[in-house]
């Protein structure tokens, strides 16, 4: 079941941020309050800066779904998306990372 943030009507609220860094002290911390804060039901985090030693636990939402590329040939890059649970999510892979 599809059940977005406002009920009035089918848009859902998204947050498009450029983090410079979720990977930083306190960072997920913050986004979590936002995201709390705005009621938002989709978050798109360009330049995440995470890397293949960060687990997704780390840097878990309460609620949300984590999907996440990291760049791995060079440093900060990667991008993200935190999607409220009870959204219906249709993944498509086109390759990158």
């Amino acid at each position: 079941m599809n059940k977005l943030s406002d009920s009035s009507n089918d848009v859902p609220n998204i947050l498009l941020l450029n983090a410079t860094s979720l990977a930083k002290n306190n960072a997920v911390q913050h986004l979590q309050c936002d995201l709390a804060s705005n009621n938002i039901d989709i978050a798109l985090i360009v330049e995440t800066w995470f890397t293949r030693r960060i687990v997704n636990n780390v840097v878990a939402i309460r609620n949300y779904n984590l999907f996440r590329v990291d760049r791995t040939k060079r440093n900060c890059g990667g991008i993200a998306a935190y999607v409220k649970e009870e959204l219906t999510v249709k993944l498509r892979y086109n390759g990158l990372g």
